[in-house]
């Protein structure tokens, strides 16, 4: 029907005034893949009835079933097609398109407020037209517009690669159902082919043993048949006939094919029996896929011509190119028999080039060229064309052994697409395909290049920055194109995460892994040469994962779709970051080990188990999310090659050899108190601290609290209660914390607050004896020194953390598991350092669980005067406490709180400082003190009176240190509570000191803000 008797759709279109980039921020046409070559608006929505109404296009070549595929899952379709095309509806059409040139996928899609019309050459182009539609409905309405395009190349592929996959290697390739959703979604983006290369994947009957474990079976390969049939994309299996022949000659049933013996990689050429066979596995295909046109025969990289006495004698005589020729030529000629066009690869071509002649003409050649620029043979597309023969050119996504086996190397790869794409197509070839080739980085991130070849493909004048702000729409449901540069950012080399491929002994076994175990990179990256290189692109990669994790913290919220992506590429950044950081501690550690400070030592050994943790927790992520899509025994293998145990009992052994310099049979987690970098918005950071420290969460809530949880009486789940709401009401944000603490370790909300607040209804424990002690120096500057007591259990899960978040920076020694203050110190000066003491008679328990309630002050004190105003806000629950406050302007005071009394004592300027014990002082609070013991009131005398009579030495960190290092401020060595870890805090410098040996062993580690900035 002519586009004038459709009146009422005409009418309605005929303001359409405007081009789509005056209307780019419409979301329906910016976010269309690929970019069509007239996109013209109109105004308002097209108005389509519910259910649609719809007819099937004259030709007969597009089923009812493939619309309802193409565009089922955004309109709501009619019951059964029209037998016309309906008068409102969608209208699907055969007629002239008005397009340039002669494509039979050109389309013209007409979308008005009574409905829309969809004309075509053939059904192809209706179809087309279909997955445009798709895109334009996928956030809502569809806008009034016309639309015409047609593609540039006639032929677009993507690669299914299976190519070496099997239950023994470490590959990452789509399980059955992923595979399924891939083809749906290149279909989407008007791909019309696939090379299918299954290999062993393949379910041979009369080879049977050459089918692995994991094989697809009958059933699901006649699925994916008939989804590509359903797609009208056309299959074109990839069965190797010369090279790279593992997946048959890796079974001894086939050793007569080989052409060495002991070699799996290649066939022998001169072996009458190989093109029998190789015959055998076409017919196969036949059976499992009728009405195949094409067919890839392989025949690259075979690097072993010649070898065996039979082929060096053809080669002395005729050559290798003979050789290659005869035996490539004769594989040709009997596909061709079968009605299937030939496709060959052209390495060996270029290679030989008198090979060629060999060739039967109707063989179709594929060019593939990674990388135009840098390619290291010369450009060959246009002289096989001169030469008479039909050319498809390859580019490629992943393939190149760089980059890491976590991500996806995307610099070169998009350049190489760009550049052979629009090379091929100015040479007047017009089929393409992107390979993808099998690796262990995760295969969803690949879609990101694919669908830009795709954009490619149809319409080569696409830039990549205008399909990064579609891809960003389309895909994630996003505005901003930010998103895209990740995929680039984490394209990096990673010692220690390198591809497979990168350390094989033998590139012709890839059976062979034998290079790629930890002790023999360990021995790699330590060369002197090497190890400088090594740890610069571990930081760097360190760098770039955090960076990456930062900005999707960011983003994140913001999609609206493509979970799955986000999901690949927060997995990707995770574990860079922990492989880098490992790596980092393993190069660090050596250095430290051959000749480093005890300063230096500690330090070491107090990053080292969040080092351990994240790995830990990257390794087990990894597996988890890359199994939801992949063959279990594939990622089981990737997991345990990507995250060796050897590496981490490596580093263990060194972190034991290192603790051991300094306290003689201590391992690192005895002489260090455990650092975490915990940086984020709450709920983030607690998800970080809770994943990095699950092992340990895990035996503290089973340790500490499984017994309160289970036997606590009615009176102690009020409390906790009254404590929870008042947390939730006042302090949402730790709530959120909490929460991601719980989500990352795998515990519930519940056990994680009981881990927080058990202290809070317990009572304060006999010989508890932490000081907060505040000192001038000759300068005037105030240093805050602070012991803790604990016992043997408690030492092992101090934390020192770093958070930084809305512009806040500080750092608070804690528990793992829980947002405690111990001891604190901001970026703005303020020092914090809190001890037990007694709780306020009859408080209520509607508060917050004292050991956190100065978490708040550290997000709204800058100085003492703030944060004692602070904690006047603050209602305690559970016992109290008191608090030495100093800042970096010279103010001191002791805070004494409990439920909702609090006392002050502040530092004048003409004293020189102060302590605060585990009693009440001031006037407001000495009623507080009356359930203390004598015992309990004598030894905190005796720490004021030592502090006293300290006060006439010279102040400073080393005086302090030496103060905490003494009776009776120090006791260590007690049974039950005793002195197990010290801190020193110098608000001015910005610096805090931190020991986890007893004070008296004067072992600190220095941590500063100017650290990881």
């Amino acid at each position: 029907m002519r586009l004038h008797s459709f009146v009422a759709l005409t009418v309605s279109c005929a303001p359409i005034i405007a081009s789509l980039q005056a209307h780019a921020e419409d979301t329906a046409f910016a976010s269309l893949i690929p970019q069509p070559r007239s996109c013209s608006a109109g105004e308002g929505f097209c108005g389509l009835p519910s259910p649609v109404p719809f007819n099937l296009p004259a030709d007969g070549r597009l089923s009812e079933e493939t619309i309802r595929l193409t565009v089922g899952h955004r309109l709501v379709l009619a019951a059964q097609p029209s037998e016309m095309p309906p008068a409102g509806g969608l209208r699907l059409l055969i007629g002239d398109p008005r397009a340039q040139g002669q494509s039979l996928e050109a389309y013209r899609l007409i979308a008005g407020q009574s409905g829309i019309e969809i004309t075509g050459r053939t059904g192809e182009g209706v179809l087309n037209g279909l997955r445009t539609l798709a895109q334009l409905a996928i956030d809502g309405p569809i806008p009034c517009c016309e639309i015409v395009d047609w593609p540039d190349a006639s032929l677009r592929g993507t690669h299914l690669c299976y190519h070496l996959v099997r239950e023994t290697l470490a590959y990452n390739t789509p399980s059955f159902d992923a595979l399924m959703e891939l083809i749906d979604r290149m279909a989407s983006v008007k791909i019309n082919a696939v090379l299918l290369e299954l290999e062993a994947m393949f379910p041979y009957r009369r080879h049977a043993k050459i089918t692995c474990d994991i094989a697809f079976t009958r059933e699901q390969i006649e699925r994916l048949r008939r989804c590509c049939e359903l797609h009208h994309i056309e299959i074109i299996p990839m069965v190797q006939c010369l090279g790279h022949a593992y997946s048959v000659l890796t079974r001894e049933e086939y050793a007569e094919y080989r052409e060495l013996p002991d070699h799996i990689q290649q066939y022998c050429p001169t072996n009458p029996k190989v093109a029998d066979l190789y015959m055998e596995f076409v017919d196969e295909y036949l059976q499992a896929f009728p009405g195949l046109r094409q067919w890839h025969v392989g025949g690259d990289e075979s690097r072993m011509l010649g070898r065996c006495p039979r082929c060096e004698e053809k080669v002395g005589r005729l050559g290798v190119a003979r050789l290659y020729g005869d035996h490539v030529g004769e594989i040709a000629r009997r596909v061709a028999a079968k009605g299937l066009k030939p496709l060959l690869w052209s390495d060996m071509l270029e290679a030989h080039p008198e090979a060629v002649d060999q060739l039967p003409k109707d063989v179709k050649i594929v060019y593939w060229n990674y990388h135009l620029a840098t390619w290291p043979r010369p450009y060959a597309a246009a002289t096989f064309m001169k030469k008479g023969f039909e050319v498809l050119c390859a580019n490629a996504v992943r393939s190149l052994a760089l980059g890491t086996e976590l991500s996806v190397y995307y610099p070169l790869a998009l350049e190489g697409i760009e550049s052979l794409t629009r090379r091929a197509l100015s040479d007047g070839c017009r089929e393409i395909i992107t390979t993808n080739w099998m690796k262990g980085s995760p295969h969803e991130s690949t879609q990101y290049g694919l669908v830009y070849a795709a954009a490619l493909d149809w319409n080569q004048s696409t830039s990549l920055t205008e399909f990064q702000d579609r891809y960003a729409r389309l895909t994630f449901g996003l505005a901003d194109p930010r998103i895209c540069a990740l995929y680039e950012r984490l394209s990096l080399r990673l010692p220690y995460a390198e591809p497979v491929q990168n350390h094989m002994v033998n590139r012709l076994d890839r059976f062979n892994l034998s290079g790629l175990r930890f002790p023999e990179k360990w021995g790699r990256y330590t060369k002197p040469d090497a190890e400088p290189a090594a740890r610069d692109q571990l930081s760097k990669g360190f760098r770039a994962a955090s960076d990456v994790l930062a900005q999707l913290d960011q983003i994140q919220p913001s999609c609206i779709r493509g979970r799955r992506e986000v999901e690949m590429l927060r997995l990707s950044a995770e574990c860079i970051r922990a492989k880098a950081r490992l790596g980092l501690a393993l190069h660090e550690g050596r250095q430290i080990e051959a000749a480093g400070a005890n300063e230096q030592i500690l330090r070491w050994c107090a990053e080292l188990p969040a080092t351990v943790g994240q790995w830990r927790a990257a390794k087990e992520r990894h597996h988890r999310v890359l199994l939801q899509t992949g063959f279990k025994p594939c990622i089981d293998f990737l997991n345990e090659l990507m995250f060796e145990p050897a590496e981490l009992e490596f580093l263990q052994q060194m972190g034991d050899r290192l603790a051991g310099k300094i306290a003689e049979g201590k391992g690192p987690a005895q002489v260090a108190v455990a650092f975490l970098d915990n940086p984020g918005p709450p709920y983030q950071r607690g998800f970080v601290h809770g994943r990095t420290f699950r092992s340990q969460i895990h035996e503290d809530v089973d340790f500490w609290c499984r017994q309160r949880i289970n036997t606590a009486g009615e009176r102690v789940l009020s409390a906790k209660r009254q404590m929870f709401s008042h947390v939730l009401e006042h302090y949402p944000c730790i709530i959120q914390e909490l929460q991601g603490i719980a989500d990352g370790a795998g515990k519930s909300l519940d056990e994680i607050f009981w881990l927080n607040i058990f202290n809070a209804v317990s009572r304060v424990q006999a010989g508890e004896a932490c000081s907060a002690v505040i000192r001038r120096d000759a300068a005037g500057a105030l240093h805050l020194g602070k012991t803790t007591d604990s016992d043997d259990e408690q030492r092992k899960v101090t934390l020192l953390r770093r958070v930084r978040d809305q512009g806040r920076d500080f750092y608070v020694l804690g528990w793992v598991g829980t947002v405690w203050v111990e001891v604190a110190l901001t970026r703005s000066g303020l020092a914090i350092g809190a001890n037990s003491a007694p709780a306020q008679p009859g408080q209520s328990a509607s508060g917050i669980p004292q050991h956190f309630g100065a978490y708040p002050v550290l997000f709204e004190a800058d100085n003492v005067d703030q944060a004692i105003a602070a904690f006047q806000k603050i209602r305690f629950a559970g016992k109290g406490l008191v608090f030495g406050l100093a800042d970096a302007a010279g103010n001191a005071a002791v805070l004494e709180k409990t439920g909702t009394a609090q006392g002050v004592i502040r530092l004048h300027p003409d004293q020189p400082g102060v302590i605060g014990v585990n009693d009440y002082r001031s006037a407001a609070m000495q009623a507080h003190n009356a359930g203390v013991d004598e015992a309990r009131r004598r030894n905190c005398q005796d720490r004021r009176d030592a502090f006293e009579r300290w006060l006439s030495s010279t102040g400073g960190p080393d005086a302090i240190a030496q103060l905490l290092s003494e009776p009776p401020l120090c006791q260590a060595g007690q049974i039950g509570l005793h002195t197990v870890d010290a801190a020193i805090l110098s608000p001015a410098a910005g610096e805090f000191r931190l020991t986890g040996l007893p004070p008296s062993a004067k072992q600190y580690a220095t941590w500063r803000f100017a650290d990881g900035d």
